[in-house]
């Protein structure tokens, strides 16, 4: 019986010490403070270039952190240790990149087309579209050296008029938009209930050029550009009151293009009549008599307008 007892003892006072030297464990643990290293912080980032939505889900793909995004402020927030926020900062500048832009050297002029013997012949089938230098079967620019060339020269012996030669600045997969014409006011007229109230409206006319360019990493560019031309051709009388009616002439097209290539579009054709009249010198001035030596003389005038694009990336 009593080497029973002391085997017996010797049992419980092993499992007691292992009891305690467990408990001993996890009171040591739960008091420590941990390492600066292990310690989680609130870090507020601002993301100045890419979408606060594609850094989330980037940062969730490689990391389970806490983490909010505010679209508002373009600010991501979340709680990490400071190794896990090194990751994640160098994660952030690899997304968070200046995109890429481009200069579009733009050179706009109106031909008539009548005083240029070799325009249709340059332009050939001028009048089943817009027409452009290039090659939509291979997907390449077709040179335009010889195109450029005379349209300079149409410009310095005065049959081309320079109408607009403005340098944008694109930024890729956004829209860049150019304007050169008026915005015209009329008058019309609304009722509110038996009051007649005066409102002014607008409408705007002239050359209206817009491009979106998408820029590769090697740096082709495909480019959706948008063309039109808009004049007031009369004016239509209404119960409202008067209301310009609008000619509009637009184009589109897609191109895929190296930068320094030269892209020419034309094709954006105005039939415009001119009346002029001739007199006799002194003859055609007389009252009432003027009238036998002076004459009317119509002219049919066409014109083009021709869109001379260079990109340079940035």
């Amino acid at each position: 019986m009593r080497t029973r007892v002391v085997r017996y003892s010797g049992i419980l006072w092993l499992i007691l010490g292992c009891v305690g030297h467990a408990n001993t464990t996890y009171f040591h643990e739960l008091f420590v403070e941990p390492l600066p290293s292990q310690r989680k912080q609130t870090y507020r980032v601002d993301i100045a270039y890419a979408n606060v939505g594609v850094v989330q889900r980037a940062i969730d793909a490689v990391m389970n952190i806490p983490l909010s995004v505010d679209p508002a402020q373009t600010m991501i927030v979340y709680q990490a240790t400071p190794d896990e926020h090194d990751r994640i900062q160098a994660l952030i500048n690899q997304i968070d990149q200046p995109p890429k832009q481009v200069v579009f050297h733009v050179m706009i002029v109106e031909i008539n087309t009548q005083h240029i013997e070799t325009y249709q012949s340059i332009f050939s089938s001028l009048m089943d579209g817009i027409q452009v230098n290039y090659n939509y079967t291979d997907n390449q620019i077709v040179p335009a050296d010889s195109i450029s060339g005379l349209i300079q020269a149409s410009i310095q012996n005065g049959t081309a008029t320079l109408v607009a030669n403005p340098s944008i600045v694109g930024v890729h997969n956004q829209t860049a938009e150019f304007h050169v014409g008026d915005r015209i006011p009329y008058e019309t007229v609304q009722y509110n209930g038996q009051t007649p109230i005066n409102h002014i409206d607008y409408v705007q006319t002239g050359l209206e050029f817009s491009i979106h360019p998408l820029i590769s990493e090697n740096n082709p560019l495909m480019l959706n550009i948008d063309l039109s031309m808009s004049s007031v051709k009369l004016w239509q009388s209404m119960q409202s009151g008067r209301v310009p009616i609008i000619a509009k002439r637009q184009a589109n097209t897609q191109v895929v293009m190296q930068p320094d290539e030269t892209l020419i579009m034309a094709g954006l054709l105005d039939n415009a009549q001119q009346v002029v009249t001739k007199r006799v010198p002194f003859l055609g001035r007389i009252p009432i008599l003027g009238r036998l030596f002076r004459h009317k003389v119509s002219r049919n005038n066409q014109t083009d307008i021709v869109f001379v694009i260079t990109p340079k990336v940035i």
